[in-house]
């Protein structure tokens, strides 16, 4: 029997093709805090409504936004999926913020003096 997962790095791939914010798909998509669509995109798992509101405002089928998950011993499956994991789906984006500091010191904690 073949089991869904839902796939994050997914939602990120249609986000970015869509020229979205973050701010901008939670919009299109009814979503009322934009940090939900964060959420997901980090890792947590939404419940079907928000899933439903997600594939709305990616203009995709809920169906689009879940991969096939390995079955136990699948290694080639395994190795495959390995890339689509992690925090940016395996490719390479920016993050959300940038540390600039001057050469030679270390970055201080938020809020530090």
């Amino acid at each position: 029997m073949t089991k869904k997962v839902f796939d994050h790095a997914e939602v990120i791939r249609r986000r970015e093709e869509l020229g979205l914010s973050r701010q901008e798909l939670a919009k299109a998509s009814g979503i009322v805090r934009v940090a939900t669509v964060r959420e997901i995109e980090l890792g947590s798992v939404p419940g079907g409504n928000t899933v439903a509101l997600l594939a709305a405002g990616l203009g995709c089928k809920i169906d689009d936004l879940y991969r096939v998950a390995p079955e136990p011993g699948d290694a080639q499956l395994e190795e495959r999926l390995k890339t689509d994991q992690g925090f940016n789906g395996g490719r390479d984006s920016k993050p959300d913020f940038a540390l600039s500091t001057p050469e030679g010191s270390a970055p201080s904690s938020p809020g530090a003096e």
